[in-house]
């Protein structure tokens, strides 16, 4: 009897605190990178996700053959994406902020810029 009364005890607060912890990254970040000149999707770029505040990685992803990326399971915070590909410019975005109040940031297209050949 002493079991059932510590289960019935403990397992909402179990629940409830993995409920809180399933919300606090329930953000999603997408768009898609494109070639600056022809406007052509860059296959497999690499896009990192960053702390706005810090120099650490803390999400990253490739994007697909259409240019599209997604990167799920983000905190709420604000970041930076960095955006790589060999033969262009490292691309930068900053000030994404993920809140409760808006989950989903939809960046639409990221143009990257070739590097200039000598």
């Amino acid at each position: 009897m002493r079991r059932i009364s510590l289960f019935v005890l403990f397992f909402p607060v179990a629940f409830s605190s993995q409920a809180q912890h399933e919300n606090n990254k329930a953000g999603k970040i997408t768009g898609r990178i494109i070639d600056s000149l022809s406007s052509q999707p860059v296959e497999y770029a690499t896009i990192s996700l960053f702390a706005q505040s810090e120099n650490k990685v803390v999400n990253g992803t490739m994007s697909g053959s259409k240019g599209v990326f997604t990167l799920t399971d983000v905190s709420e915070g604000n970041y930076k994406m960095l955006i790589e590909f060999i033969g262009y410019k490292k691309g930068e975005k900053n000030n994404i902020i993920v809140r409760k109040e808006n989950q989903n940031i939809i960046l639409g297209n990221i143009k990257l810029s070739c590097k200039q050949r000598i």
